[in-house]
């Protein structure tokens, strides 16, 4: 048994989240990031089943009129796609009023350098939604890990899943939200349908909604893009002189980033 540091709440609790196992220094050897209150702690592996009693200790970001309820959750992946591991914290915010509810949830992504060092944490997902897990798979073929929340059986969240993309640059897109049947419990990524992309599996029924069943969500690839020429023809029935169509104005679509609508005059 290893003693690792963690926070206090308000002088009275000691509290860490599931920590996340991966090689954080490229020692070849598996290290620990865990979620207290108020920071995330990472702490080294000497490859013996023992970690070191000091670690490293990167503070969770605040959100504005709430108390920080602490890191539900942590999570290891590549998140960039430069080979490293990342740790991404599922952090819950409660209401600062009695009775002190949850309020909302948020994701922070540090970044690694694979030597042991970790970027500023970078924001991936805020919700009002309490989301109670995450987890991390390539979901479009990016060669990046996309985020997936989700929450758990019928409290407070409903029945919520969210896939947010990771992005060039260290960044995030926006949340698309999907359903996944009632009484959400547990989440697994696999390829059910050997397509070669992964799908998500849910696991449905909770001590509320006793449904026994399980969801699956599949993965049907990325959007292609789509581009073409509209052409601006008058609606028929309108008349008069105020409504002539010019020939020489063309519309392009494009859905490269986002759908986009471009108005362009011919050259003579």
């Amino acid at each position: 048994m290893t003693n690792v540091p963690s926070d206090l709440d308000q002088g009275t609790f000691y509290m860490i989240s599931l920590p996340a196992l991966a090689d954080f220094n490229g020692d070849g050897k598996l290290d620990a990031a865990y979620g207290s209150y108020s920071n995330v702690y990472i702490v080294n592996g000497h490859g013996d089943g023992s970690f070191e009693s000091t670690g490293k200790m990167m503070p969770i970001p605040p959100l504005a009129g709430t108390n920080t309820n602490g890191a539900a959750m942590n999570l290891a992946a590549d998140f960039d796609g430069d080979g490293n591991q990342d740790i991404a914290v599922l952090v819950v915010y409660r209401a600062q009023e009695y009775p002190s509810l949850p309020v909302a949830t948020e994701v922070w992504v540090y970044y690694g350098d694979g030597k042991g060092g970790f970027s500023a944490p970078v924001l991936a997902l805020q919700n009002s939604r309490i989301f109670t897990a995450i987890g991390a798979a390539d979901l479009d073929g990016t060669g990046r890990k996309d985020l997936i929340a989700n929450s758990n059986g019928s409290y407070f969240a409903g029945y919520a899943v969210a896939v947010v993309s990771s992005l060039p640059g260290r960044s995030f897109g926006p949340e698309a939200t999907y359903f996944a049947g009632t009484g959400l419990s547990n989440l697994e990524i696999a390829d059910l349908n050997r397509d070669g992309r992964p799908d998500l599996l849910f696991g449905n029924g909770d001590y509320n909604t006793r449904t026994s069943s399980v969801t699956v969500l599949l993965n049907e690839g990325p959007t292609p893009a789509v581009s073409g020429v509209l052409q601006a023809v008058p609606e028929p029935s309108v008349t008069g002189p105020e409504f002539q169509p010019d020939r020489n104005v063309y519309a392009t679509i494009s859905r490269d980033t986002g759908w986009q609508c471009n108005l362009q005059r011919r050259r003579e």
